[in-house]
């Protein structure tokens, strides 16, 4: 086999090691498409931390050991993305480019970035952008670390000695995400984020539908309403199953 066009590194933590299905399935897709063109995927996750940022700051460590790497690529695993979205951030040739999904919000989902002007063929520029599907190159990933400090990560019987890339900070009494100090990190680099717009996403997770039969039957019965669990309807249904 010929010398890869890029090898990507595509890192995903998680805490129990799980991954969504719909991940899976997306990153198979996306590795084949990306063999196509002559791109070579490498994945790697970091299950079992507790502390995302200890699990980011591991895979840096990862990633920099593997010399022949020449992109880091950020995937969560509860995302799904269509098969030719690795590809089209790398083939972008751009230092730092993202893809932005919604927020689990089950009413009022948004994009969780900050944009720094409107899009012009299909990239925006961003101050800060999620770290679920990220892209760098590794003179990004070189340069944005030069200033980090650096911490033994000690995880299931084996140490590495990491950059700090990723960090929790506390500023005017918010606590900031690990994924917008690394966007920091990054500018203050000097490489500019890319968001790059057009990509379809699916974000997976949880969610609870809230239910109490006595309440609801009781609110059924104040508004006169025949539904499921009123005696009315009891009624009408054992005539119907005794018939």
């Amino acid at each position: 086999m010929s010398k890869p066009k890029a090898h990507i590194i595509t890192a995903t933590p998680t805490l129990t090691g799980a991954v969504d299905c719909e991940y899976a399935a997306s990153l198979a897709v996306a590795a084949s498409h990306c063999l196509m063109k002559g791109f070579f995927v490498d994945p790697r996750m970091a299950p079992g931390f507790s502390l995302v940022e200890y699990a980011r700051n591991w895979l840096v460590a990862e990633f920099l050991s593997v010399k022949e790497a020449t992109h880091f690529f950020w995937i969560d695993a509860d995302l799904y993305f269509p098969p030719n979205a690795i590809y089209r951030l790398v083939a972008r040739d751009l230092p730092v480019v993202a893809g932005v999904y919604t927020t689990k919000h089950p009413t009022a989902p948004v994009y969780p970035y900050t944009a720094l002007g409107p899009p012009e063929n299909g990239l925006q520029l961003a101050e800060r952008v999620p770290g679920g599907f990220l892209c760098m190159q590794r003179a990004a990933v070189e340069k944005a670390i030069e200033d980090c400090d650096w911490h033994v990560i000690e995880h299931q019987g084996v140490s590495r000695n990491s950059p700090r890339f990723f960090a929790l900070k506390m500023k005017d009494g918010k606590l900031v995400g690990e994924d917008y100090i690394a966007c920091a990190r990054l500018h203050a680099a000097g490489f500019p984020i890319y968001v790059e717009t057009d990509i379809d996403f699916k974000h997976f997770g949880r969610f609870a539908w809230p239910a109490n039969l006595a309440k609801d039957l009781a609110s059924e019965a104040e508004s006169g309403f025949v539904g499921q669990g009123t005696t009315a309807a009891w009624e009408k249904n054992k005539k119907v199953m005794e018939s």
